[in-house]
């Protein structure tokens, strides 16, 4: 589900949060975007939620990322690759949910299948989209260095990534190649979200990141113990994250050496 950011946050998602903030503004300063979601983030949010006429709290939820996302012509989007067989909660998975949320949105089900990992892969490059990913999700159960996407983690994986219901590390170097196709399809400041208990946990699971970042070219986080922050329409990571970037690095070298982060002079949009 489309994730929600508050004052504290230290993410990828909030390097996106805070150049559609940027962009959005037409007076005043703009604010860093070091992914970092501190006071002056927060002061933004809350200027921006005054003049869309949304509730001044600070934090940005489902109403605030569609009014971020209203002005961008199609330019990102937000896709989400969910684990629905082994979900406990069905009802976030309806599909008119996330209609209510922003038309900027894409949702791949994966209801069972064994080979999730070419499901996704096929559904991800046959979307016609003109538009850049800004953020993709993974929803599902996970392990560490593992995240499933089609029917769980918990059998054998069978001979070639392709065939995998699950990210993992075991054929990591075939995975690598098999998924890199998906790299155009980001924009410069995307990036993934694995929301699977412990996928970011252990030596595997910083293997598992740091090889999907590198292939994919944009930050890759993952939780590093069990994961419930969810709602309806809104995920949450829950406790610590882990998060690699593209040939190693920190969030805020990442971060600063994206063009879209630089200083608006004379920031419009609002």
């Amino acid at each position: 589900m489309i994730p929600f950011l508050q004052r504290g946050d230290r993410l990828p998602a909030v390097v996106s949060a805070q150049i559609l903030l940027n962009q959005n503004f037409i007076s005043g300063e703009s604010i860093e975007a070091d992914g970092i979601f501190g006071r002056q983030t927060e002061i933004a949010v809350r200027k921006f939620q005054q003049h869309r006429g949304l509730s001044s709290t600070g934090q940005i939820d489902a109403r605030c990322w569609r009014k971020l996302l209203e002005n961008n012509r199609n330019q990102w989007q937000t896709l989400e690759a969910i684990d629905v067989t082994e979900a406990t909660d069905r009802a976030i998975y309806q599909p008119h949910q996330m209609q209510q949320i922003t038309n900027q949105r894409l949702m791949i089900y994966n209801p069972g299948m064994s080979d999730g990992v070419r499901s996704v892969r096929q559904s991800l490059l046959g979307t016609g989209r003109t538009s850049k990913v800004m953020l993709l999700q993974f929803h599902g159960h996970g392990n560490q260095g593992t995240m499933g996407i089609g029917i769980g983690t918990g059998g054998d994986l069978e001979e070639g990534a392709y065939m995998s219901s699950r990210l993992g590390t075991e054929h990591s170097d075939s995975l690598s190649r098999f998924l890199a196709p998906l790299a155009p399809l980001f924009c410069r400041f995307g990036s993934v979200e694995m929301h699977g208990c412990h996928t970011g946990g252990g030596h595997r699971g910083r293997r598992l990141l740091q090889m999907l970042s590198d292939t994919w070219g944009v930050p890759v986080t993952a939780g590093l113990g069990n994961q419930y922050g969810h709602s309806e329409t809104m995920f949450r990571f829950e406790g610590p994250t882990r998060t690699a970037f593209p040939g190693g690095g920190s969030l805020r070298s990442w971060a600063r050496s994206l063009p879209e982060a630089a200083p608006v002079s004379n920031p419009s949009g609002l």
